[in-house]
């Protein structure tokens, strides 16, 4: 046998030592590496432990059905603090800055606020706003006769009959309603104050001095929408200001008679919209000579911001006092109008306060002694002439229609 016969031999040999070692290393299982982990056992496998080093106690086991237990931590002077509900057993945590922090708005402490433990309050539907009724069952339904008629030592409330929408508040005499409604007046109406936020009642004071106006006779009846007085609540609540006990009873009322609805940071008016006009009763108010109300003066007063709950509730009617004021008065008597108001103490830069009070005067304030010809600047013929004017203007008339087909091309 040649050399390279031997070499041949022994290559081969050694092919088949390598090709058996291969395949016992397939056949022996490898071994995974080991790796240290925390396993929580599910509640329905515990993991079993035993008993303390006596010989005789048996191993203990968890009970099949119980629930793994969390060890309690050693007792401490001091207890932890409680963990969020998001960290709490049972809840699955919150990925960090997933959802932005919510804002939380401060209600300040001086101003009606829900209680504590009350319930979140969501807006009402449509549907509740327009089958819940509002609790003013308990409230006499009167005609405007039988209002003027009514006589009352103390503040009494009245549905008007012809105006579910509308309510008379009737006062005792004109410093209590003063009292009730003078910073209201303020805010909504008045020339010279701030239309934004709720004067304080230095202030209040301060205004009255510098324009020379008397509190008590500030006003002599009002007219206010509950939009509006819910702005005036809210806007008080927004900058930290207290309402006065006046204000708050009437606050009470409006939320009591579901007028107003209470929410987290405010209260919402419920719908329909109410207003709610005031009148004086006839009196005299001691050491205020001003603030006489005689019963032909009630009688116009009445007359006078019933027009305002008809501005307020008849659509119509508002849009045609709206388009007379812009369209069918001269620049001029707009003009006096204007001047006149402003002089009364009104803003008549807001122009549907403007065109409001213009037909309260112009058409439901027949005193002279209240309103005259003189007053705005116009003569008896242009005063009657302007009065029978706005009376044809809103008469009932058809559209109007053109002969051919009145279209763009």
């Amino acid at each position: 046998m040649t050399v390279f016969q031997r070499a041949g031999i022994f290559f081969l040999f050694l092919q088949c030592l390598i090709c058996e070692s291969a395949s016992a290393q397939q056949a022996q299982p490898v071994e995974p590496p080991k790796v240290r982990s925390v396993v929580l056992a599910a509640p329905d496998a515990p993991a079993a432990t035993t008993a303390p080093t006596a010989p005789t106690a048996p191993t203990a086991t968890v009970a099949p059905t119980a629930p793994a237990a969390t060890v309690a931590p050693a007792a401490s002077a001091t207890a932890p603090a409680a963990a969020p509900p998001a960290l709490q057993q049972g809840s699955a945590p919150t990925p960090a800055n997933r959802n932005p922090p919510s804002l939380d708005i401060e209600i300040p402490s001086n101003i009606v606020r829900p209680t504590l433990d009350s319930p979140k309050r969501t807006p009402a539907t449509a549907a509740e706003q327009s089958t819940a009724a509002p609790n003013l069952r308990g409230l006499k339904r009167l005609s405007r006769e039988e209002i003027l008629a009514a006589t009352n030592d103390a503040f009494s409330i009245y549905v008007l009959r012809d105006s579910e929408r509308t309510l008379v508040l009737d006062f005792p005499n004109i410093r209590e309603q003063a009292r009730m409604f003078a910073r209201l007046i303020l805010f909504i109406e008045r020339a010279g104050s701030s239309k934004t936020r709720v004067m304080t009642v230095p202030e209040v004071q301060k205004w009255l001095a510098q324009n020379s106006v008397q509190f008590d006779t500030l006003t002599v009846g009002n007219n206010m929408r509950t939009s509006e007085l819910a702005r005036f609540f809210n806007s008080a609540r927004f900058q930290g200001e207290p309402i006065t006990v006046d204000e708050q009873r009437l606050y009470d009322w409006l939320v009591q008679s579901q007028l107003l609805r209470e929410e987290e940071a405010g209260v919402a008016v419920v719908d329909p919209e109410r207003i709610l006009v005031s009148v004086p009763q006839v009196s005299i108010v001691a050491g205020c000579a001003a603030c006489s109300i005689t019963a032909a003066q009630r009688g116009i007063i009445l007359q006078h911001e019933l027009s305002h709950a008809r501005f307020a509730t008849d659509t119509v009617y508002q849009n045609y006092v709206l388009w007379f004021w812009s369209n069918s008065m001269s620049l001029v008597t707009r003009d006096k109008f204007t001047r006149f108001l402003r002089s009364r103490g009104y803003d008549s830069s807001i122009r549907e306060l403007a065109a409001n009070e213009m037909q309260a005067f112009l058409m439901h304030t027949p005193d002279p002694a209240m309103f005259s010809a003189a007053d705005v600047g116009l003569t008896e013929t242009e005063l009657t002439d302007l009065r029978r004017r706005f009376q044809e203007g809103i008469s009932p008339k058809p559209r109007a229609s053109a002969d051919k087909p009145y279209q763009f091309e």
